[in-house]
């Protein structure tokens, strides 16, 4: 199952999760934005928390919502991790942090 995510710059990429049951199960819906809704109140948004980021779905999702942010990334485990850091490249506001 492919996923394509748009980058800040209008490009496009194929996002990677560990499984496809990952990608379907998990990422596609924080992806589309249904496991995390908008909330129109949240303004002027600077940091972000992602602890056990896995693939990163949730870190695209809100560098997506956030531009302006910084969000960290934070995931122990090594198969996730190489994802995480091949989807967290395409936005310069991600910090992956491999603990």
């Amino acid at each position: 199952m492919a996923i394509t995510v748009e980058t800040p710059d209008a490009e496009t990429f194929e996002f990677r999760a560990t499984s496809i049951l990952n990608a379907a199960w998990t990422a596609r819906p924080i992806l589309d934005g249904l496991t995390y809704p908008a909330l129109p109140f949240l303004r002027d948004v600077r940091t972000v928390l992602d602890v056990g980021a896995n693939c990163g779905a949730a870190s695209v999702y809100f560098a997506q919502q956030f531009p302006g942010a910084t969000v960290h990334a934070v995931e122990p485990g090594s198969e996730q991790l190489e994802c995480l850091r091949y989807n967290a490249a395409h936005f310069p506001g991600i910090v992956v942090h491999p603990i």
